[in-house]
């Protein structure tokens, strides 16, 4: 007997189904591309329990006839291509064929829809693929699809499926992008009967204000770049308004949202150096190339494509980023003011009152030289030379520990942000907020290592949020709770926050951190929470950049810094301090070659 069979068209169609409709999400992303092809100006999507329950889809498109409605739940029917030549010319976003077949092989699906030459519409009620029931109905122009129970006949893939806020949150993307391109179409998201995205705005500068907010609209940088039969168009942030992530992009080909890390690494290297690590612009753009020089055809999904000029599209990428960045002013202002020379030296371990063959009048002459007429120093700085031997002075290296560190200068503070020290290798710049961050971060992790305990507010504080992250919240409150952060909901899109995780947060920062949380946290994976929790704190309880630091406080930053596991990197890896070499500052004033 033959160990190879034809399998089922049901097996067939379900194997389809899963490469196209991963999850609702996905749904709602064919749903919707459908809509626009169809060319609609009104798309309205409503889910239930993150889609997982049910899915929504309305539009005013052109509608469909009976006999094209029938025939759009097969595989392989599409209105998009005829012929094999089409496939190197597509200008829809649709052209498969597979969509409504694979959605409606895997749920409960209702299609409704009219065309403006017909007086009435037609209904189609299918089931894992096959149609149950065909009837003519009232129904405005247009299409509305009704996906209920999705995976209901294939339990291995459902029981994959996230929690709720989780599946929300990748149906809240898909719309937020395609509203973000699509701006003269009107986007309206609906989940679990409330209002969450609604674009009212015609530009796509109004479209950012709809979606992210005035603040973020204000720091974004037009971008308009035609050359070599490619046209980009769009908007992206200043390096100073950034996120810890890639999902504020929306990068668009031909209209259609792709998903590429060549073109998100080409980018965010034309940002350069204007980038601190591992941070990300936001950016919205559109990529126009003639479509017979793209291949959408790679994907079920269609988020892949190739170029067959790739190097020509990203170098276009490069210089259009870099035009726009080149004309704005992206030098952070400093106040420029006379500030006391404070120096001072120190050692890790404790403060030696000796003086060592010091003439301090020397260095009271400096002090008065950097000082306006009109100042006196704040804080006399003891002005000491510590005995110590050669051998204790080392360059700051991973495999030393407090004891090496030896003895150093504090010649001062930068800008209130930068401490500066000198040793025998040359100077070190501290970044106070980095280093105090690393600090509490390992205090922190530490004193929570099994649980978080938490402290009663005073005055509850009550914060304002964005539609989605209400949700998200709302959905999330138990197991926030659980670690340390007692929130209620307050009504609308308000909360009150009752307790904290015991430590020196600055309340005024709360909103900040559960924004942070939600957005950058896997509220799914309680050790992970638990870590972004600890991670935050550190961040919001850390010396601040501005603030002015005493010798006392300088000192005593430093010596803890050099007590920590790690004193290299702060929490989100950015390093807390750097050497320039005695050599370097030479070759720099041309002393040596």
């Amino acid at each position: 007997m033959s160990q190879i069979v034809v399998l089922s068209e049901e097996i067939i169609n379900k194997i389809s189904a899963g490469e196209v409709v991963e999850r609702p999400a996905a749904v709602v992303k064919e749903l919707v591309e459908n809509a626009i092809d169809a060319g609609a100006t009104k798309i309205i999507v409503k889910i239930q329990e993150g889609g997982k329950k049910s899915i929504y889809v309305s539009d005013n498109g052109v509608g469909m006839s009976q006999e094209d409605a029938e025939l759009a739940l097969l595989r392989y029917t599409t209105s998009k291509i005829r012929t094999a030549k089409d496939l190197t010319n597509i200008s829809t976003l649709g052209f498969r064929g597979e969509a409504l077949a694979s959605i409606c092989a895997v749920s409960r699906l209702e299609l409704v829809t009219r065309t403006e030459d017909q007086t009435t519409g037609t209904k189609i009620i299918a089931e894992g693929g096959i149609i149950k029931e065909k009837s003519e109905v009232a129904s405005p122009i247009g299409t509305m699809i009704f996906v209920r129970d999705l995976f209901y006949n294939t339990p291995a893939r459902k029981k994959f499926l996230k929690i709720a806020p989780t599946e929300f949150n990748h149906i809240f993307n898909v719309i937020r992008h395609y509203a973000l391109r699509y701006s003269t179409i009107y986007f309206q998201l609906i989940h679990n009967d409330r209002d969450i995205i609604s674009t009212p705005s015609k530009t796509l500068l109004g479209r950012i204000t709809d979606i992210y907010g005035k603040d973020i609209a204000q720091e974004m940088i037009s971008v308009d770049y035609s050359a070599d039969d490619i046209k980009i168009t769009g908007y992206i942030s200043s390096p100073n308004l950034t996120r810890g992530d890639t999902s504020y992009q929306s990068i668009f080909v031909n209209s259609r949202y792709i998903k590429d890390s060549q073109l998100t690494k080409s980018i965010e290297n034309s940002y350069g150096q204007l980038l601190e690590k591992r941070r990300h612009p936001i950016i919205i753009l559109n990529l126009e190339i003639n479509p017979r020089e793209v291949d959408v055809n790679v994907h079920p999904t269609k988020r892949e494509i190739r170029f067959s000029k790739e190097k020509l599209v990203f170098e276009a990428l490069k210089t259009s980023i870099s035009n726009a960045l080149a004309e704005k002013d992206h030098i952070p202002s400093v106040e420029i003011r006379e500030e006391p020379l404070l120096r001072t030296t120190i050692h890790p371990d404790a403060l030696i009152e000796e003086t060592v063959g010091h003439d301090t009048s020397k260095s009271e002459d400096i002090m008065k030289m950097t000082m306006s007429k009109s100042e006196s120093p704040s804080i006399t700085p003891p002005l000491r030379y510590f005995d110590s031997s050669a051998e204790s002075v080392a360059p700051l290296r991973k495999d030393f520990t407090i004891d090496k560190l030896g003895d150093l200068v504090l010649l001062g503070q930068a800008h209130f942000t930068y401490l500066i020290f000198q040793d025998k290798e040359g100077l070190i710049l501290v970044d106070q907020h980095a280093a105090d961050e690393r600090v509490q971060l390992e205090k922190l992790t530490k004193k929570y290592m099994n649980s978080i305990d938490t402290q009663d507010l005073l005055a509850p504080i009550k914060i304002e949020l964005k539609s989605h992250e209400s949700e998200m919240l709302k959905d999330n409150l138990d197991i926030l709770n659980e670690y340390g952060l007692n929130i209620e909901h307050f009504g609308g899109t308000t909360f009150v926050i009752r307790s904290l995780p015991i430590g020196p947060v600055d309340v005024k920062e709360i909103k900040e951190m559960v924004e942070e949380l939600l957005s950058s946290g896997d509220l799914e994976n309680k050790e992970t929470l638990k870590e972004a929790i600890i991670k935050l704190m550190a961040c919001h309880s850390a010396i601040r950049a501005g603030e002015k630091l005493s010798v006392d406080t300088s000192l005593s930053l430093i010596k803890n810094l050099f007590q920590t596991e790690n004193p290299y990197t702060c929490a989100h890896g950015r390093p807390t301090l750097i050497r320039i070499s005695s050599k370097q500052l030479e070759k720099l004033f041309k002393r040596i070659a």
